[in-house]
This record gives structure tokens, sequence and C-alpha cells, in this order.
């Protein structure tokens, strides 16, 4: 098992993005073994303060992507730094990438219509031994909208705002309807801000 550290109660793999890799594709290669992966956000780690269960489902994964800046910071608030960083489209990317050259499978499934299938067409464009089966594939990993960015349906911010980590600020003026799900952002930074507050008393 990778080593994670805990933001707000979540279990995050922290390691680097490499390892990452190279850790998923040698369990892929031993038949039988199934495992799950998860790329928790803010707005996740918030829906797992008030469900134990979800929060269960995200502690039990195998691997856990810090997906999206916020969970960065929060981890150097909290005295606790992460090695990678890694939204779930990039992982997407590097994995394909990475598995064309390996005797594995990959499984594409959900989205909107015809996405997933749009996506499976140019991954196998851009990485001609990919291998696509839509049957159960022995890793599962929920990747939001990967699926939309990977298939062209919906824009990415440039490479420079995504270095910056701004890649939600350009989703939101794209998307003005996702400035409600933003809500749970100010709530995640409060809490995690309390956190660093409590840990301020203890050491003292």
């Amino acid at each position: 098992m990778l080593n994670k550290k805990y933001i707000l109660g979540v279990g995050i793999t922290d390691v680097s993005f490499n390892t990452i890799l190279e850790y998923l594709v040698e369990k892929l290669k031993k038949e039988g073994k199934k495992l799950y992966l998860v790329t928790p956000n803010p707005e996740l780690l918030m829906i797992a303060r008030r469900d134990e269960g979800y929060k269960k489902v995200l502690n039990n994964a195998e691997i856990a992507l810090p997906d999206g800046i916020g969970v960065v910071i929060a981890g150097k608030i909290l005295g606790r730094p992460l090695k990678a960083r890694a939204t779930g489209v990039d992982f997407v990317y590097n994995l394909c990438n990475t598995i064309a050259k390996q005797p594995i499978t990959v499984g594409f499934l959900g989205g909107s219509p015809n996405v997933a299938e749009k996506a499976s067409e140019c991954l196998t464009k851009k990485y001609p031994g990919l291998k696509v089966a839509f049957a159960v594939s022995e890793a599962a990993m929920g990747v939001g909208g990967a699926f939309d960015f990977i298939s062209g349906k919906v824009h990415r911010a440039p490479k420079f705002v995504r270095g910056l980590g701004l890649e939600w600020l350009f989703r939101l003026i794209r998307q003005p309807w996702r400035l409600k799900r933003q809500t749970a952002l100010i709530r995640f930074i409060f809490l995690v801000l309390k956190e660093r507050a409590s840990q301020a008393r203890i050491m003292v």
C-alpha cells in the first residue's frame, strides 16, 4: 500500500506521479488483482465530512490522487505537504500512454451519450498500442469530467493556467452554473484553517 496523508479525515496518496503509475501497472499485471482509484477534490472531501459511507469508499481506495490545487494547498497549511497533484484527466492520459506498451486492456464507462466512445477513439489515436475493451476492467477509477475533455466536448484551460492552479476559475468562467458547487470550496478552506488552528493550540 502506498503512503497516504490525511486531509480532513481522507487519506491522500503521497508519492510521486511516476511512482503511482509504476505501482498501478505492476498491480494490473497480476491476474485477479482488483482495485479502484479515486480523485478527491475539495468538493468530494466536503461530501465525505457529512457522509461516513462515502468517506469509507474514499479511504478504502488503493490510490487517492489529490485532484485540485485546493487539496494541495490544504496539505501545506496542515503541515502535510503532498508530493504530487494530478487531475483525473492528466492521469488518464499518462496511464493510457503507459499501458499502451503493456499487455493490459482499458475500459471506458459513463459520461454523456457517445462521449465514452469518442474518448476511446481519441485515446487510441493518440496512443496506437492502447487496447480498449468495453468490459469490466480489473481496475476502476472515477475521473469526473475527464471524458468530456479527452473527447473534445469541453475545452481545458490553457497549460499556463493549469500550472498556476487556476483551472477551476477557467471552468467557472466558461460554466457559470458551477458557481453553486464552488461554495463547497469556501467551507473546505474554513475547515482546513480550523484544523490548522487546533493543531497550533495543541503544540502550545
